[in-house]
C-alpha cells in the first residue's frame, strides 16, 4: 500500500517539475483565462504523450471542449465508442446502462 502511495507521490512530483520547465503548457492547463487552439492541443497532446502523462490530456480536452472544433472531435469520438460498444453488448444491454446512468445522474443532481 505505502508503495503505491510513494510511487503516486513521484509521479506527481515528476508532472510539478516538468510543468514547471514548460509554463506555456502550465497556463494553458491550469490557468482559468488560457484556452488553446485545436493545433496548440495537438502539440501538446503529443507533448505530454511523450512524458507519459496521459491523465493530463483529459484534462486538456475538457478545459478546451468549447471550442468549435475540439467539441466536434470529442462528439464525434464519443459516438463512435458508443456504437462500438452497442455493437459489442447489444441493444438490451445498451438500453439498461444508459437508463441506468440517466438515473444515477437525477439522483447526483437531486442531492446537489
Amino acid at each position: 500500500m505505502q508503495e503505491g502511495k510513494n510511487k503516486q507521490m513521484d509521479e506527481t512530483i515528476r508532472l510539478v517539475r516538468w510543468l514547471s520547465e514548460h509554463p506555456k503548457i502550465q497556463s494553458r492547463l491550469c490557468d482559468g483565462e488560457f484556452e488553446s487552439t485545436p493545433e496548440e492541443c495537438i502539440e501538446m497532446i503529443e507533448m505530454l504523450e511523450k512524458y507519459s502523462f496521459y491523465d493530463m490530456i483529459f484534462i486538456l480536452l475538457m478545459k478546451n471542449r468549447h471550442d468549435p472544433v475540439i467539441d466536434e472531435a470529442l462528439t464525434k469520438m464519443v459516438t463512435e465508442k458508443i456504437a462500438n460498444e452497442w455493437e459489442r453488448i447489444g441493444t438490451e444491454q445498451m438500453c439498461r446502462d444508459i437508463k441506468e446512468r440517466i438515473r444515477k445522474e437525477i439522483k447526483i443532481n437531486e442531492v446537489s
